[in-house]
């Protein structure tokens, strides 16, 4: 039998702790955190609130778009071309981080920032009204 075999798994757990101490430079107790999330799970959290933010403008539109007349109307225009907008944006901040070097999780989260953003803009503006 291999001698690794053998090791306890508080020994491996050190082991794995140690190796994630020599990529980031966080506290020890932060280091359990580290081995525990990725940054993927970071991202899932991000997408959902996203995704629960996106519902609410939809509502709100929703409730514009019933009321009809003028607004309703400019309403529809102007979610178009915010829509347009938002994914250029994105697009192109994807793209400036990837250029950049950036791994997949940052690209990720520079995106769900610059999508965020104009969700919470768009919140704001209906529910104000």
């Amino acid at each position: 039998m291999d001698g690794s075999q053998h090791v306890p798994s508080s020994r491996r757990a050190v082991s794995r702790l140690n190796a994630c101490a020599s990529k980031c430079h966080h506290s020890r107790a932060s280091h359990q955190r580290c081995r525990l999330l990725n940054p993927w799970f970071a991202l899932t959290i991000k997408a959902m609130q996203l995704g629960f933010d996106a519902q609410n403008v939809i509502a709100l539109r929703m409730m514009r778009f019933a009321s009809g007349g003028a607004r309703g109307q400019s309403e529809a225009r102007r979610m178009f071309t915010e829509k347009i907008g938002a994914g250029i944006e994105a697009q192109a901040t994807a793209v400036s981080a990837v250029v950049a070097g950036s791994s997949e999780p940052v690209v990720a989260g520079k995106v769900f920032r610059v999508l965020s953003k104009r969700v919470r803009a768009n919140k704001r503006r209906l529910s104000r009204r």
